[in-house]
């Protein structure tokens, strides 16, 4: 599924960064199957950020495994050469960093052109106002609350920055991106800010590959409603009951009965929330719910 139709609704992008690199299929599909409403793929040349990652011939592998959004996320100079490469591979979005080059105009430009929606990002560093300009050509605004280049960073508060992006934009079908050092507990204040997507990795990924592990599912599917306890809850995301139990709705293809999973690692993270998201329980029939035990 390539991307829609424009929503402010909060969406998880998990990011493959911190995912188990001899199981990237798996991984993607659990995932998706757990909620994850885009896939987040970093990659990095070694130059403009101090780590190497994937290329276009990697994305291009991604690709038949996705079937949400590909968000290609490219931390390299120069970007240009490589557009048209990342569009065969099959990314969604191409995203490209503010600070990448002299012509960021031509190169949001050139990326529409391919065929993808065009993101544009900004280090923590940069100021909104270096993308004020660039609205109009921008499907998306990434704002970096870690330095660029590694996983596992410590959150940089950038909600001023996000707020003022906010009120740039106003009525512009342009996403707010946020990237690096999402968590429970970073996820609500960027998404007061303004924030629509909030790329995961290590909040996800941390303790275990996501096909494998029961954690790294119950710490996905968390985020959402951690990010807006009290919004609408779509399908198949993660209603809180007092019990510290997670309740979830399955998405369409899981069939019509809920399934309910015993919390493990993120425990604290659901005592957290359960309170405010117990009036949504309500709309669960009990008599759909058995317990998994």
């Amino acid at each position: 599924m390539a991307y829609s139709d424009f929503s402010r609704t909060i969406k998880i992008a998990p990011s493959i960064l911190s995912a188990d690199f001899a199981n990237f299929g798996a991984e993607i599909r659990a995932i998706e199957a757990q909620g994850a409403d885009w896939v987040h793929v970093d990659v990095m040349d070694g130059h403009f950020v101090p780590n190497l990652t994937f290329g276009p011939p990697a994305v291009k592998a991604f690709r038949p495994h996705v079937d949400t959004v590909m968000d290609v996320h490219l931390m390299i100079q120069p970007v240009d050469p490589y557009i048209d490469a990342f569009a065969e591979a099959g990314a969604d979005i191409l995203t490209a960093h503010v600070e990448a080059g002299p012509h960021i105009h031509r190169t949001l430009q050139a990326i529409r052109a391919a065929g993808m929606k065009a993101g544009v990002a900004l280090n923590p560093g940069t100021p909104a106002e270096a993308v004020a300009h660039l609205l109009d050509l921008a499907d998306l605004v990434c704002v970096m609350t870690v330095n660029p280049g590694f996983g596992g960073q410590k959150f940089i508060d950038m909600t001023g920055k996000v707020r003022a992006l906010r009120e740039m934009i106003g009525d512009r079908p342009v996403h707010i991106e946020i990237d690096g050092g999402v968590t429970p507990e970073t996820a609500p204040l960027v998404a007061a800010a303004g924030a629509d997507v909030l790329v995961a990795g290590s909040a996800v990924f941390k303790g275990g590959s996501v096909a494998e592990s029961t954690a790294g599912r119950l710490k996905l599917r968390a985020l959402p409603f951690a990010a807006d306890p009290r919004g609408p809850a779509p399908a198949g995301k993660l209603r809180l009951e007092t019990d510290a139990r997670i309740i979830a709705r399955p998405a369409g293809h899981w069939g019509s009965t809920a399934i309910c999973l015993q919390h493990t690692a993120a425990q604290l993270e659901e005592h957290r929330f359960r309170a405010c998201n117990q009036w949504r329980l309500q709309e669960l029939a009990a008599a759909e719910i058995p317990a998994m035990r």
